[in-house]
């Protein structure tokens, strides 16, 4: 673990607004950007998120429980990305089972990931026939200007050096490729379990998100906020053993009551995550690691 300063404008002076065990997230008085201290072992993250699970998930069947949510979430998405981009090819990096992936071939995308999670990325191949990476985004060493979109869903504040995975992703989009990040911000950080190391290095609001990727090279065209995934957490937190099978359960008849109150409370109440939609203005060189 190493003690850090601000990475978007270098401030080393912050202050406590969640004290864990052995860790505490921090607001810079800078910039107003979240982030853990001290950072944890790029190696004991790694480990995490590799999984220590052996053998395979049954590629017929949902592991999840979950599927019905992600991909009726995932269409809106990826709906939101076509009022940019017509087909190309995309790259979700963190693709986890391969939902959104899928989402995107049936529409006629060349859909691509990566992802560290052995049993997750595995899937993704056997189930949908997808060419998902199991690895980091530098281990995939993808060629320069490849993809038209690069999206990253709730996996961005999990990076331990969010610059060098912008400039990555920078030599990878074509010139004027869409960058699709979706974070959680700071009003969130209450609903998670963290458990004896935070996965969560960074809470990213409007502004400070936006500042980042406009010095790294892109340009904002579009920040919308969201409620965030803090019910499922939540009823974690309560208790409940799979809130998320619970949703699933029920989603037909909820989708519209939960629509229509998105709706309401996305207009009065402070958005609990948000996404961001950036085109790249500086195609990057050299940003792979050796």
């Amino acid at each position: 673990m190493k003690a850090t300063g601000c990475i978007l404008c270098k401030s080393e002076t912050s202050r406590a607004v969640l004290e864990l065990s052995a860790y505490s997230y921090v607001r810079c008085v800078g910039c107003g950007l979240v982030y853990l201290q001290p950072m944890p072992n790029h190696a004991v993250l790694m480990k995490i998120y590799k999984g220590d699970r052996d053998g395979t998930a049954d590629p017929t069947t949902d592991p999840t429980g979950e599927e019905a949510l992600f991909l009726e979430r995932f269409r809106k998405e990826l709906d939101r990305i076509e009022a940019h981009v017509n087909t190309g090819r995309i790259l979700d990096i963190g693709s986890a089972w391969g939902f959104f992936l899928s989402v995107c071939r049936q529409r006629g995308w060349d859909a691509w990931g990566v992802d560290p999670a052995r049993v997750e990325s595995d899937y993704a191949r056997r189930r949908f026939g997808l060419p998902v990476t199991t690895g980091t985004l530098m281990d995939a060493r993808f060629p320069a200007q490849y993809f038209d979109v690069v999206t990253l869903w709730h996996v961005f504040e999990h990076l331990l050096d969010p610059p060098a995975e912008l400039a990555e992703i920078r030599r990878i989009l074509k010139p004027g490729g869409l960058l699709v990040i979706n974070v959680p911000t700071a009003r969130s950080l209450k609903d998670f379990d963290y458990g004896p190391v935070p996965l969560h290095c960074w809470y990213f609001e409007r502004t400070t998100l936006s500042a980042l990727v406009e010095r790294d090279g892109f340009r904002v065209v579009r920040v919308d906020g969201g409620g965030g995934t803090g019910v499922v957490q939540s009823l974690r937190k309560i208790g409940m053993r799979h809130p998320g099978r619970t949703l699933v359960r029920y989603h037909r008849f909820l989708s519209p009551v939960r629509r229509a109150a998105h709706a309401v409370f996305n207009r009065v109440r402070p958005h609990k995550e948000i996404t961001l939609y950036a085109r790249s203005i500086d195609p990057g060189k050299g940003a792979i690691s050796p």
